[in-house]
């Protein structure tokens, strides 16, 4: 189906709120299909204002032509709760499960861009029998550097980048990085820097970081039997490609495509290519969530 065919909803769904073991959780359905995709993006999030700035829209909207599509806040940021709560891997796949269940979700590709993309490992480790596929986007597996894994930034790198991060919000922190191509777009900045109050306080934000700092899930890689596609632009100026080829390198027969430009957030420049990708992906998935390698 071409995306262009899919009518863009009228207004933002009010989110609804599943309850888990440890936090409510906000999240929105839109569309329909026989396969869901749940879509979660990097350290932050807003599932209302999300739809606010045009590609954003623009990508989500693509992805209705493909299946059902499901976004949600983990918890510590955007309209879940938030006090107290860190979205550690664990966590946030608790989280992932909650959702899943509440949104009565068939079968499911998991989209985890950035620091999302170790809970999605986790969670499709954890639970294959929803799982359909499994797609990483400008994602890593490890926090921060260590002798074997050379791909991030060091701690004290990382530290130093969380605070200039913190000392700038309320503004359009990290734009640059983040979304280089909408960096001069005064109405991406006037969004981005909109999206960040929304979603977090700085002190709040600054334990998600230091949660995500801590990550590492390289020892789950090589249990991912599941079709597996990993997706990196390659100049991506916040998670450098070798961190995507290396998580391609450790899932077993996982599919690396490498795109081109410098944007970190996979709604900002040429999206063609990832829906594309994403199409042919979900194409491409044996029936019934079974992994071709273990059907």
């Amino acid at each position: 189906m071409d995306p262009r065919a899919v009518q863009l909803p009228h207004a933002v769904a009010t989110p609804l709120y599943a309850k888990g073991p440890s936090a409510y959780l906000a999240y929105q359905t839109y569309g329909s299909g026989k396969l869901d995709i749940l879509v979660m993006p990097g350290f932050v999030s807003h599932v209302e204002r999300q739809w606010e700035h045009p590609s954003g829209r623009s990508f989500l909207t693509g992805l209705m032509a493909l299946g059902r599509v499901i976004t949600f806040d983990r918890r510590g940021v955007g309209l879940s709760d938030r006090d107290g709560l860190v979205p550690s891997v664990e966590a946030t796949a608790e989280d992932i499960g909650t959702v899943l269940h509440a949104a009565r979700a068939r079968r499911v590709v998991l989209f985890g861009a950035s620091e999302s993309g170790p809970a999605c490992i986790r969670f499709t480790v954890d639970e294959p029998q929803i799982v359909a596929g499994l797609i990483l986007f400008g994602a890593l597996a490890k926090g921060s550097w260590t002798p074997d894994y050379p791909h991030v930034l060091r701690a004290n790198q990382y530290d130093a980048w969380r605070q200039q991060l913190v000392a700038e919000w309320g503004g359009d922190a990290g734009i640059k990085t983040f979304g280089p191509s909408l960096a001069d777009d005064l109405q991406a900045r006037a969004w981005w820097a909109g999206l960040l109050r929304a979603a977090s306080s700085p002190g709040g934000i600054s334990a998600v970081l230091n949660a995500l700092r801590d990550t590492d899930v390289r020892h789950l890689l090589s249990h991912i039997v599941l079709p597996t596609m990993v997706m990196h632009r390659r100049d991506d100026r916040a998670v450098r490609i070798a961190a995507g080829q290396d998580l391609a390198r450790r899932i077993p027969g996982a599919q690396f495509v490498e795109l081109e430009g410098n944007d970190h957030w996979f709604f900002a420049g040429d999206q063609q290519p990832i829906l594309e990708a994403i199409r042919q992906f979900i194409g491409a998935l044996p029936p019934h969530g079974r992994s071709a390698r273990h059907s």
